[in-house]
């Protein structure tokens, strides 16, 4: 990958959704991205954004677009970082997949720390009750009903297995805080809850440009997304003792989140040939299913598990290899013998 220009670094930065971004390495994060200096508007629907800012030593710059307007940017973005033995190192942006394509742990809406930790079987957390700290593998929780007196009140207990071996319930009322040790669930966690923090501001999907360098140098960002088509008006002013004056209007919109302040601004006139090309939408073919009993003429004899889990002379097995028959070594040695 070339240090400077990102067009081509985004054969193997560009396309890094934004699951796996999660899991990269962080670098110091700008509060604002650079402002916008540049922008050419074009009467086919388009408009030219050009970014130019300072950054300072390792960086991530975050910006902000509508999932429309993803597709667009995707194929026109570009990043330039000006330091010397500097380089735009990746980019990442949030997926258009569904949450549940790429992380399985979820948030309830409602008993968000019951519902939240059945999801948790297996899990190595820690638990702490008051001075006790007590680590180990989430076997699950259970509800229980503890009579006092004359009233009948519904718990829950949190059951682990220790790392001594001992299998332990916790009363969840009387936990102070439970951490998962797991880090890859915990990015996962965190991710997730960004997600749905995201998804509160109307319709927002962050694309983060990280770049590696030492140093304060320039930077410009450049990509073309969807925007209004810019209009023009005119209006003849006739005076007495004056030449007739002709003054020209262009008339825009700024559907962005940002102020345009000093901004050089141009426009257009031309109608170009449009298209949109959506490399934002995740696409996974369908492929083809090899049966072995179509090429290996021995696979004959052995019949699918699920139909009726039974093989030619050698007995009754279950689904997980389990019964009256012989393990599967056993079944290919006798075939190939």
């Amino acid at each position: 990958m070339l240090t400077r220009i990102l067009v081509v670094g985004l054969l193997c930065g560009l396309l890094t959704s934004g699951i796996a971004w999660s899991q990269a390495k962080e670098t110091g994060e700008t509060k604002t991205p650079p402002p916008v200096t540049k922008i050419v508007f074009y009467k086919h629907g388009l408009g030219y954004f050009e970014r130019v800012g300072k950054i300072k030593d390792d960086a991530t710059v975050t910006l902000q677009f509508k999932a429309s307007q993803m597709p667009d940017l995707l194929t026109s973005l570009f990043a330039i970082d000006y330091g010397k033995d500097c380089k735009i190192s990746s980019i990442g942006y949030d997926s258009k997949d569904p949450i549940d394509k790429h992380i399985l742990i979820r948030v309830p809406e409602n008993a968000a720390l019951t519902q939240f930790l059945t999801q948790l079987k297996g899990v190595k957390v820690e638990v702490k009750i008051g001075t006790e700290t007590i680590r180990g593998n989430v076997l699950g929780i259970e509800p229980v009903i503890q009579k006092t007196d004359n009233n009948v009140l519904s718990a829950w207990k949190l059951i682990i297995l220790s790392e001594d071996g001992a299998i332990k319930p916790f009363n969840l009322l009387e936990m102070s805080s439970l951490k998962i040790l797991d880090e890859l669930l915990q990015k996962d966690l965190q991710r997730i809850l960004d997600i749905y923090l995201n998804a509160k501001y109307t319709d927002r999907k962050n694309v983060r440009i990280q770049t590696i360098g030492k140093g304060e140098r320039n930077m410009k960002i450049g990509y073309l997304v969807e925007m209004p088509i810019w209009k023009t008006s005119y209006r003849l002013i006739l005076g007495e003792d004056a030449k007739p004056y002709l003054q020209g209007w262009a008339i825009v919109e700024n559907p962005t989140d940002e102020d345009w302040n000093n901004v050089q601004v141009s426009f257009v006139a031309g109608n170009p040939i449009s298209f949109m090309l959506d490399l934002y939408t995740s696409y996974y073919p369908p492929r083809s299913i090899i049966d072995l009993k179509n090429i290996i003429p021995l696979a004959a004899r052995l019949v699918d598990l699920e139909e009726n889990s039974m093989l030619e002379g050698s007995g009754v097995y279950d689904t997980i290899g389990i019964g009256g028959g012989m393990g599967a070594a056993g079944i290919f040695e006798n075939l190939l013998v």
